[in-house]
């Protein structure tokens, strides 16, 4: 009787567990690789904070030192300091804004989300509706 699977072309158990045990192979590995790459980031990563650890001390240091010799030129022409703190500001203001400058029209980079539809004069003085709301009048002969 357990021949006749087999012979009615249904799998036996073996079989079947060999099949499974082809589609796991692949996943395990998949598996296990991304145990590995977790590991080897956690290290890493342990690592980098040791690092850190060790020379916040020295990083402490420069920044006390940098913040003295600031706060002394501070104190000695505050408004000199002021008039650099100004221009550092404008040039920041400078590079993220783009210079100012008016941004081009029609420009095909920029996506058409919420661009209204060029006006013309006459609707711009009150004398034509806008396109889209424009109503066919019709004309008697």
């Amino acid at each position: 009787m357990p021949n006749e699977n087999k012979e009615m072309g249904h799998p036996g158990p073996s079989s079947q567990a060999s099949a499974t045990q082809k589609a796991a192979d692949p996943v395990n590995r998949i598996v296990e690789g991304a145990s590995q790459l977790a590991e080897d980031a956690r290290k890493a990563g342990e690592r980098y904070i040791e690092e850190g650890r060790r020379r916040l001390p020295e990083a402490e240091q420069y920044y006390r030192q940098g913040q003295e010799a600031v706060s002394a030129q501070v104190r000695e022409s505050p408004l000199a300091a002021m008039l650099i703190a100004g221009v550092v500001g404008y040039f920041l203001a400078y590079l993220v804004h783009g210079g100012g400058r008016a941004p081009r029209s029609g420009r095909s980079d920029a996506p058409p989300f919420g661009r209204r539809p060029p006006v013309n004069e006459a609707q711009r003085h009150g004398m034509q509706q806008d396109p889209r709301e424009r109503v066919e009048v019709s004309q008697s002969p």
